[in-house]
């Protein structure tokens, strides 16, 4: 339930809005695809892959790109497009606890890691978790992150486990995206202060942060509770009565700060408006979904302060608990779009659904929007084991190079196709399969070469062969990735969400026709118990299966 300075809570009339058209703007989001980075225009056109996941493991051989320790802020893009940081954890499953997940910058097709090396647990009463998370590009170049690290007093292993039976220890930090320095510790405000009538019990950095994107020493996070208010003034967020009142918290590098508004339950994603006036967010509590604030304000100084209830989460109502929502992963795009990750795939939702920002105290709180009447698909390809989250924009239209080379994978294709398997040229044209389509196309000679793929049986016994039934229109070498499903685990702001890490690669060369293609181990290891995910890529087509190994 929303409040601000007394018991704000809200009721905007209801607004009925029609499945929003796609909005025309000129940018390109990146985002987590799977375990993978991905870029498309801000119309979900052009899609491509920038970054492997597979390619990143420290320990094993494989990592997630969007693992972000339970946080939905895992991948941002420079506001100029020139920089993206990116987390992801190691496919080591609970052995990786060091620097896991750790931070990644992908600066004109370079992937460099930030964070130190990962690596296996630790015993005895030392630090024996540690993770770097929600990396934000600063609009002077540099990159903000997250570090929080866990000691342990009765042994065992990872951030969870260590933290509940010894300490966390967490801080915000700064640095060059290129590594050419060492990290900063970003100033917080102390825990209490006289002057700073303002704080509650800080710094605790429950749920997301985001950077402004146009003011390099502001940033916005979700704060500890605020005993002041909960308790001092005798109120409290819940219908209840009795629940914890979480802040919004803008803060600046000078180390003050104001709180935007309070919530009953924590925060799942933040994002500054582009010129910085704005702040959107995804909350949890009694009324899930998407609000918007303006970042100047103060809940408890300001006589009115507003707020929009824009978008609730479809699972609103149901009973379930407050860390089960659809909503996760916000950023803006331009002013007049919100992007988010909902059932798997990244939607959009026009400025209409937060155009009318109110102070009312009246109840109950309606949004202005709903899910999916009023929302737009930028993409479709997203599931349960590949979804598309964390999405990031910049305003930049300049193709962004993926990892390895110039133009590996091709750009949005108004000069050529896409090329998937070479040039040099920044806008993909000269590759040796692109086409010349003013669309960008997939960069394959007339379609899909894989006509088919099918598996041979859903489920294999651990040791024996996962077998792919495929049909070629010519001969040609099949990747297959091999993702691990990961069940969620932990409780509060340390959960982890459930998820697929890559185990590893295996390349299949395969004849035109029909194929039985076999493989026992990806990665060098062989396939453990559990759910698993193939992508069979040809050419820069996908097609995913699915099976188990018991």
């Amino acid at each position: 339930m929303r409040l601000s300075r007394g018991v704000l809570t809200a009721a905007l009339s209801a607004l009925t809005l029609l499945a929003a058209p796609a909005i025309a703007t000129a940018g390109q989001i990146v985002y987590a695809h799977g375990g993978d980075l991905w870029v498309m225009n801000d119309d979900g056109s052009g899609q491509r892959m920038l970054v492997s996941g597979a390619s990143l493991g420290q320990v094993l051989g494989g990592g997630s790109i969007g693992d972000n320790g339970g946080g939905d802020n895992g991948v941002s893009v420079q506001p100029n497009g020139t920089t993206i940081a990116f987390s992801a954890a190691d496919n080591v499953g609970s052995l990786c606890a060091s620097n896991c997940p750790g931070i990644y910058s992908l600066i004109n097709g370079k992937v460099l890691r930030l964070s130190a090396a990962s690596g296996p647990c630790g015993g005895g009463a030392v630090t024996c978790g540690s993770e770097d998370t929600d990396p934000q590009m600063l609009a002077n170049g540099k990159l903000f992150y997250y570090t929080l690290s866990a000691t342990n007093v009765f042994g065992g292993c990872g951030i969870y486990y260590c933290g509940s039976s010894g300490g966390f220890t967490q801080t915000f930090l700064t640095r060059a995206p290129d590594g050419s320095d060492s990290p900063v510790v970003w100033p917080t405000p102390p825990p209490t202060s006289a002057s700073n009538p303002n704080v509650g019990q800080e710094p605790d950095f429950e749920g997301a942060v985001a950077a402004d994107p146009a003011d390099p020493t502001k940033i916005v996070y979700g704060g500890s509770y605020d005993p002041t208010y909960d308790r001092a003034d005798n109120k409290a967020c819940g219908p209840t009565g009795g629940s914890l009142c979480y802040p919004i918290d803008v803060e600046s590098s000078a180390g003050t700060y104001n709180q935007l508004a309070i919530d009953d339950s924590f925060y799942y994603g933040f994002a500054f408006s582009p010129d910085g006036s704005a702040v959107a967010d995804i909350e949890t509590g009694d009324n899930k979904g998407i609000w918007v604030y303006s970042s100047s304000q103060n809940y408890k100084t300001d006589a009115s302060p507003k707020y929009t209830f824009a978008l609730a989460d479809p699972d609103n109502g149901s009973g379930a608990p407050q860390f089960d929502h659809v909503i996760s992963g916000l950023t803006w795009v331009g002013t007049s779009e919100l992007v988010f990750s909902a059932n798997n795939n990244l939607w959009s939702i026009p400025s209409s659904c937060w155009a009318t920002p109110t102070n009312t105290t009246a109840t109950p709180i309606t949004s202005n929007c709903t899910f999916p009447a009023s929302a737009h698909p930028l993409t479709t390809d997203g599931n349960s084991t590949t979804p598309d989250t964390q999405p990031s924009w910049t305003s930049s239209t300049a193709m962004i190079l993926a990892a390895g080379g110039a133009g590996t994978t091709g750009g949005s294709g108004t000069t050529g196709g896409s090329g998937t398997t070479g040039g040099s040229g920044t806008t993909g044209g000269s590759g040796t399969t692109g086409g010349s389509g003013t669309t960008g196309g997939s960069g394959t000679t007339s379609g899909d070469p894989l006509t088919g793929a099918t598996l041979e049986s859903k489920t294999v016994k651990s040791g024996t062969p996962v077998t792919i039934n495929a049909t070629l229109k010519t001969a040609t070498t099949l990747t297959v990735q091999v993702l691990r499903h990961v069940p969620a685990k932990g409780h509060g702001k340390h959960r982890k969400k459930a998820h697929y890490v890559s185990v590893g690669r295996v390349t299949l060369a395969a004849k035109a026709g029909i194929n039985t293609l076999s493989f026992t181990k990806a990665g060098g290891k062989k396939l453990k118990k559990g759910s698993y995910e193939l992508i069979v890529t040809e050419n820069g087509h996908k097609h995913t299966l699915t099976f188990k190994v018991t």
